[in-house]
């Protein structure tokens, strides 16, 4: 993890050694800058490392300083989806890269930075991108409008 500036720091930089999109196995450089919503990922990470303390060893580690895998992980996000009152049985390891590319792609990024942004080689994103209901419903009230008969 790299912190631009410790003091007033506005990115984040995570290397990721390997991931399931890193065929060759270099490794990918996540950054994250500071947003300044109640959600702010530079924040949440700050707030992360000043809570753990020890800097030694794998970044996302439990109380136990044992390196947190992906079942871990998602099992945590499915505790707390269910104690916000969330159907947790409705996430999965997929789930933050599907929700990442629809909200991108509905925040009107353009496809070749959500495929960056998701580390896919391939147009294999496209699939992860999924409209709501409400904007289908209102494009083809929209069409319907735009061609009066």
């Amino acid at each position: 993890v790299a912190i631009n500036d410790r003091a007033a720091a506005t990115m984040v930089k995570f290397h990721l050694r390997r991931s399931k999109c890193d065929q060759f196995g270099t490794g990918a450089d996540v950054l994250l800058r500071r947003s300044g919503c109640q959600l702010c990922p530079v924040a949440a990470i700050l707030a992360y490392i000043k809570a753990r303390a020890d800097t030694q060893g794998a970044f996302f580690v439990d109380n136990n300083k044992v390196p947190i895998t992906k079942s871990k992980f998602v099992a945590k996000v499915r505790d707390a989806l269910k104690a916000a009152g969330y159907p947790e049985d409705q996430f999965a390891g997929h789930s933050i890269h599907i929700g990442a590319a629809t909200t991108a792609a509905l925040a009107g990024i353009e496809d070749s930075t959500v495929q960056t942004l998701g580390r896919w080689h391939s147009a294999a994103f496209l699939r992860y991108i999924c409209t709501p209901h409400d904007h289908l419903a209102a494009i083809t009230a929209s069409l319907a409008r735009s061609n009066p008969q």
